[in-house]
């Protein structure tokens, strides 16, 4: 299993609550499905693949705790999400969806090559 936390961008005009990362727990076969679709998008010569996709767990930071590793810790994120879907394109992937409320989050893009890589992802190391 690979465990990603990847920023989330929201639009600066939307006055509801916003996430700050998206957390995803990849299996063997989610990762093997990425790949499969990154493939599929070279082979169609699109530029990215897209399909529902309700497995990222939305987080707000919770700025008003004490650090914990020396990151932000997280704490649940209460606003209701539609659309979920996984991008896919030649050579990254992200996920996107709609707050309720047709405000557009978009998470920052993963490059294919960390698949293969070991490790977690946690971009809240980049901050």
């Amino acid at each position: 299993m690979k465990k990603l936390i990847i920023k989330v961008n929201n639009p600066s005009d939307f006055e509801g609550d916003t996430a700050d990362f998206a957390v995803v727990a990849l299996s063997e076969s989610a990762i093997s499905r990425i790949k499969e679709l990154a493939k599929a998008a070279l082979s169609l010569g699109v530029y990215k693949v897209v399909e529902f996709d309700y497995s990222c767990d939305l987080k707000e930071a919770a700025y008003d705790q004490d650090l914990v590793d020396g990151k932000e810790p997280l704490k649940e994120d209460s606003t209701a999400t539609d659309c979920d879907c996984l991008n896919v394109t030649t050579t990254d992937f992200f996920w996107s969806g709609y707050y309720k409320g047709d405000a557009r989050w978009e998470t920052a893009s993963i490059p294919l090559t960390v698949l293969d890589e070991p490790g977690d992802i946690d971009q809240r190391e980049e901050d």
